[in-house]
């Protein structure tokens, strides 16, 4: 129970000025303070010796009524307490520096001060009463303040103390006490004599460890503030550095054109690692293969040899599966290498790194890929500020980059755009030109043949006509053929066929060309060709005769064109690479011009199509086509000198008998092997119908005639015995061919399911030969019809 009364808080006072301690973590600077400052050394030992001698001074003063000679010795004994005390005070004032036993006005102030009172009291005790108390302290006290430089404060304080206590017990007994009071003894002055100068001197303690510790907090208070001031400063003067770069970063992101934007961005990359006080900035992109997730590094800072910033080629990683988790719910990884797993601490090391941080990029919701910063110099961990800064940054960066790589693709395809509709823009006018050439022949012959009388000029105009026509179908043929590639619609055909006999085709109808224009036709074909080879025949017809109908159009009269064939090794599988060489002596093209030779509807000169006509596809095409036969197309050429063009495709040897096979199938009827059958041919149009009678004629097949769908059904279900085969326009009026080829195999008759039935039209796209099969036709003859064709496929189905 606690007590209480009047005298209930002596305890605490006593607690609080006697027994003053020093707080656990202010104990160290204490030792130091009353160990190392002059003050504070001085000033205890100023305390204790004058309280000391207050007491041998009352002591004297109490006994004056016995000893009057003792009056010179109050005096000295005051004038000694009045002079160590400035003296004290003095030296404190002088040593203000800290303690330094090497410094010299420090040795001379341990050696002055113990010397000053040792002689001040050798004066007093040879002036007053002789005692064994006087010659203790008189031997004793000034080695025991002199040793006060080199011990502890406390513990010489507390020596000094017990001097004290043993000097005024020990006297009583020494020196006498008849003067005394009869009702006080000895012990009983001493004690309180002692009392007293121990609870002064162990207040004056006190408030010498309050006041140091309240200068202690005060200066702790003030290092802690002055510490977090200087803290906040410098974290409020990165985080205006960071976003004063952010912001430069912007501006010229923003400010840069397609042409200069990956500069920018190293530069951009620059200025955050440098205000970051990093060593490298690294910006990867992510890429997704089936399950697994890759990155490719496309642009950094400093640059290593060897790379290139936005290469989007850069060798893929498998993205560490460690940090997957983390960074795929958008969390950055701030860490120190050495903390880092195995495999991605090997990678850093590899790159002197020893702390960074990862934020990962975020597009729509999508883990676009991640922007790093290494630093090579400090192992650290990135501040919050640091995290959010560079965070927007990271997002800047790559959103700056998407932007560059739209505009790039739009920028491209506008170009390509702009290209392509003055290219096309040219194509028509040529085409225009090229198609109205013919046109006007075969009109201007059709009426001089009609207005002639002449039978021989009649046979005259109408050669030319056939000659126009194949000209104007050999124009539409190169745009058909550029429409099928484009919209991936060319298949090539894996037949056998003899190579020499198509070389040698290729070579008299190019010798014809030559002959008019006075050329020399030059054929040196190396005898390692291989005989019968497998491919398709009538596209490497159509690749050799156009390169060589070009070298025969550009090559003035006189001049010369080289045909060369020659084979390479041949694999294990059979196949073997054919090179072909076209060269002539001809106009040449100029430099300038090459890299757009093979582009659609282009030419290597505007004045081209002028001087020697053409629709600028027939090179395009060709090219589409060699490389469609796994080949490639190269050329040479010098202005005014000649070109030369070299093809090499790849085709795989067959057997002979397979060629032998073909030719027997292909065999054509002669006169009127078919005068016996009946065909029903369906089409709207009169003149087609003309044609083909006109076309059949010869060849004794009795032909029935349906201007639509509907009636050609009609017809074969009233008598499907009478027709032999049936001729099926596509698009016509009332019922169109796909339907009437429909309803005929639906019908309840056997015959209906076999009965032949071709294809005559106009729509000549693969799909469209596809979509005539699919609905139960037998075969496809494109408009304009080709005779030997059309009897072909007569002889394949009434043979």
């Amino acid at each position: 129970m606690k007590k209480t009364g009047a005298y209930s808080h002596i305890p605490e006072v006593a607690k609080h000025h006697l027994l003053a301690e020093i707080p656990q973590q202010y104990r160290s600077e204490f030792k130091a303070h009353v160990f190392s400052n002059n003050a504070a050394r001085f000033s205890i030992q100023s305390i204790c010796m004058v309280l000391m001698d207050a007491g041998l001074l009352l002591m004297y003063l109490l006994r004056l009524s016995s000893y009057r000679p003792e009056t010179i010795h109050i005096v000295l004994l005051t004038a000694k307490m009045v002079l160590m005390g400035l003296a004290s005070y003095a030296l404190a004032k002088i040593g203000k520096q800290t303690y330094d036993p090497k410094k010299h006005i420090h040795k001379v102030l341990d050696i002055l001060f113990p010397m000053v009172y040792m002689i001040c009291d050798v004066a007093v005790c040879f002036t007053g009463p002789h005692s064994i108390g006087n010659y203790m302290r008189l031997f004793a006290i000034p080695i025991i303040v002199g040793s006060i430089a080199v011990i502890s404060q406390i513990k010489s304080g507390i020596i000094l103390l017990l001097l004290y206590a043993f000097y005024f017990f020990a006297v009583p007994h020494m020196t006498g006490m008849a003067a005394l009071p009869a009702f006080a003894s000895a012990y009983n002055f001493w004690l309180v004599v002692f009392s007293t100068a121990l609870f002064l001197s162990s207040l004056a303690y006190s408030q010498f460890v309050n006041n140091f510790v309240v200068t202690m907090q005060f200066k702790r208070t003030s290092e802690e503030v002055s510490q977090l001031n200087g803290v906040l400063a410098l974290e409020v003067n990165q985080r205006t550095k960071l976003l004063q770069t952010v912001n430069d970063i912007t501006d010229e992101l923003l400010g840069s054109d397609n042409e200069v934007f990956d500069d920018a961005l190293c530069r951009g990359l620059e200025k955050i690692g440098t205000a970051l006080y990093v060593d490298a900035v690294q910006v990867w992109r992510n890429h997704r293969n089936g399950a697994e997730l890759f990155c490719s590094k496309i642009h950094e800072w400093p640059v290593r040899a060897g790379f290139a910033n936005g290469d989007a080629k850069s060798r893929l990683r498998p993205f560490p599966a460690e940090w997957l988790p983390i960074m795929s719910e958008n969390q950055c990884i701030n860490e120190i290498v050495s903390n880092l797993p195995g495999n991605v601490r090997n990678y850093l090391r590899e790159h002197d790194a020893l702390s960074l941080i990862i934020m990962p990029v975020f597009i729509i919701n999508e883990f676009w890929g991640f922007v790093g910063f290494i630093d090579c110099r400090n192992e650290r961990t990135f501040t919050d500020v640091e995290r959010d800064i560079l965070r927007t940054i990271s997002f800047l960066f790559v959103t700056g980059i998407l932007h560059n790589e739209m505009t790039s693709d739009l920028v491209q395809k506008t170009d390509l755009a702009l290209a392509g509709s003055k290219a096309k823009s040219e194509f028509l006018a040529n085409i225009s030109h090229e198609i109205r050439t013919p046109l006007n022949a075969i009109t201007g012959l059709s009426g001089i043949a009609q207005r002639s009388d002449s039978v021989d000029e009649i046979h005259r105009a109408l050669q030319r006509i056939d000659a126009a026509g194949r000209q104007l179908i050999s124009i539409i043929n190169d745009v058909l053929d550029m429409s099928k590639i484009e919209a991936g619609k060319i298949k090539m055909e894996e037949r056998a066929f003899e190579l020499m006999a198509t070389l040698h085709n290729v070579h008299s109808i190019i010798g014809i060309q030559a002959e008019s224009k006075q050329l020399h036709l030059v054929a040196e074909w190396a005898p390692d060709l291989p005989k019968i080879v497998v491919g398709d025949e009538t596209r490497l017809s159509q690749v050799l005769t156009n390169l060589l109908s070009n070298a025969v159009k550009f090559t003035p009269e006189n001049g010369h064109v080289y045909f060369t064939a020659h084979a390479g090794d041949e694999s294990m599988d059979g196949n073997v690479r054919l090179t072909f060489s076209i060269r002539d002596t001809g106009i040449g093209i100029p430099s300038q011009s090459l890299p757009k030779l093979f582009r659609n509807f282009e030419q290597a000169d505007a004045g081209i199509s002028r001087r020697f006509g053409g629709t600028g596809l027939g090179l395009a095409i060709t090219k589409r086509l060699v490389e469609m036969m796994q080949g490639g197309i190269e050329v040479e050429s010098v202005l005014g000198e000649g070109s030369c063009f070299t093809v090499n495709v790849l085709l795989r040897r067959a057997a002979e008998d397979a060629v032998i096979a073909r030719k027997t199938s292909a065999a054509m009827p002669a006169g009127d092997a078919f005068a016996s059958r009946c065909a029903l041919l369906v089409e709207d149009i009169d003149i087609n119908r003309e044609i083909i009678m006109a076309m059949l004629e010869d060849t004794g097949i009795q032909i029935d005639i349906a201007e639509d769908g509907r009636r050609a059904v009609a017809l074969f279900k009233d008598d499907p015995a009478r027709y032999d085969i049936i001729f099926m326009d596509i698009q016509m009026p009332v019922m169109d061919g796909y339907t009437a080829t429909r309803e005929i195999r639906a019908m309840d008759t056997p015959y209906a399911q076999t009965v032949p039935i071709l294809a005559m039209t106009a729509n000549a796209f693969a799909e469209d030969i596809q979509r005539c099969i699919q609905c139960g036709m037998n075969g496809h003859v494109a408009k304009p019809i080709d005779y030997a064709e059309l009897i072909g496929h007569i002889a394949k189905h009434l043979s």
